[in-house]
């Protein structure tokens, strides 16, 4: 067995240690040695635990640090079995610690009471005061411990005391009382739409705090309040209100979102269900409507989740075709990928229909037609000479979308353009156009045959 060496002497038995330091953290003059005592006998482990009654008597100590040290103790005193603690049986003199001068002590009372749970119904009354307190902190855990020990009652009573609280002039307390609320279960259920309202909070520790708090009460109070937390999981200014409120999203069910009449939840679920791959081909009808919704953003995930379904995706062919045309320019690339991996018999058709497209005035639709044409890889050698004709287009972007494109068909599309692309190397006027090129003449060792680079 380990030795305990303390107070300059040194203890066979771990348990004949426990005792000297119980005695000293009661009864020593000197209160740096009472802290000493204490603070030993908390790290000797399951010694510790039976001398709870001295704990709650150093609660009472005229030394800040006796007390605090005993609070914290009280607060995480833990059998290895999980039987009962001795703790428990001092809950009562718990509660007078939540009027001590030092937060720090208050908050770790309020702890120690949630710890005893339902034992410690009788504190409830100390524990509703402390939802006052002038420590945010003490006013959240005050709020904790009031769910554990009484949370039929006392808990509900907490709920409105802390609503109160929402609407102070100071940040903090609204703080505390929105991230207190989350701590309440069921009895802060009626109250989730004036918690949503924190949301809002110019603050941002307080739109923190109710995030945080929506995460903790659930997918019940999360749903109303989707829209809200998709915004901040979006356009919040702070990385960490972000990050919660899309902790809460995922609680979400996906097509329920992608309903939504809130556009950036339907972003936000569409995009989700993209990042399912195969495993978004059971909601293949939902993202069929879904190509029709009003957002040019929301089409474009969908796109993507048709892409990556798998042959599910071929019974919507007449659906994906339809998104070629889409009024976005940026679907009708992402619709022909589908097609292209789940409907390549589409494909043939889609190329022709591109190729008209190539003529238009617009640049962007020119470059989207090229971005198309290049996802159907192989299957576009037969229109490679509209891509090496756009090569030439006065648009420099159009220029590079060709160029990604002839490389995206294959080594045989590059072979039968190398000559327009090594014009591009020597003559354009744009260095990324000559640089890509240059790059696209190498990658298929065909630099040398040209003299380039």
């Amino acid at each position: 067995m380990l030795k305990v060496n303390y107070g300059g002497k040194t203890f066979d038995r771990r348990g004949t240690a426990a005792l000297a330091m119980a005695e000293d953290m009661l009864r020593h003059k000197d209160a740096i040695t009472r802290r000493m005592a204490i603070s030993c006998l908390f790290h000797l482990g399951k010694e510790s635990l039976e001398h709870a009654a001295e704990f709650a008597t150093a609660l009472q100590d005229e030394d800040a640090g006796v007390r605090y040290w005993a609070s914290v103790w009280l607060a995480s005193a833990r059998t290895r079995d999980g039987s009962k603690s001795k703790a428990l049986e001092h809950h009562s003199a718990m509660s007078a610690p939540l009027s001590d001068p030092d937060p720090g002590i208050r908050y770790w009372a309020a702890e120690a009471l949630f710890a005893c749970g339902r034992a410690a119904v009788e504190e409830a009354p100390a524990l509703t005061t402390a939802l006052l307190d002038t420590d945010p902190g003490v006013r959240v855990a005050a709020a904790k411990a009031l769910a554990a020990v009484d949370p039929e009652v006392s808990a509900a009573k907490a709920a409105e005391v802390l609503l109160e609280a929402l609407d102070s002039e100071e940040s903090y307390f609204r703080a505390s009382a929105a991230e207190g609320l989350g701590f309440l279960g069921t009895a802060a259920m009626p109250h989730t739409e004036r918690l949503g309202q924190a949301l809002g909070d110019s603050y941002a520790a307080v739109r923190l705090s109710a995030t945080k708090s929506f995460q903790r009460l659930g997918l019940e109070a999360i749903q109303p309040m989707s829209a809200l937390l998709a915004n901040l999981a979006v356009s919040d200014p702070d990385h960490e209100v972000q990050a919660t409120a899309m902790a809460c999203l995922k609680k979400l069910d996906l097509p329920f979102a992608l309903q939504h009449e809130d556009v950036e939840l339907r972003r936000w679920a569409a995009e989700g269900l993209a990042k399912l791959e195969a495993k978004c081909a059971e909601h293949a009808p939902l993202l069929a409507a879904a190509l029709k919704d009003d957002d040019g953003t929301v089409r474009r995930w969908v796109a993507v989740a048709f892409s990556v379904m798998g042959p599910t995706a071929a019974q919507f062919a007449g659906d994906l075709k339809a998104a070629l045309g889409d009024a976005a320019v940026e679907v009708r690339p992402l619709a022909m990928r589908a097609l292209a991996r789940q409907v390549p018999e589409a494909v043939p058709e889609a190329l022709a229909y591109f190729v008209e497209l190539l003529k238009r005035d617009d640049p962007s639709t020119r470059m989207s037609s090229i971005e198309a044409i290049g996802f159907a890889r192989d299957q576009a050698m037969d229109v490679v000479p509209s891509l090496i004709e756009c090569l030439g287009d006065e648009n420099v972007k159009v220029r590079l979308a060709s160029l990604e494109a002839i490389a995206s068909v294959g080594q045989r599309a590059v072979r039968k353009a190398d000559k327009a692309i090594a014009k591009l190397a020597k003559t354009d006027p744009d260095t990324d156009v000559r640089r890509a090129a240059v790059t696209q003449l190498r990658n298929n060792m065909l630099a040398q045959k040209f003299d380039v680079g």
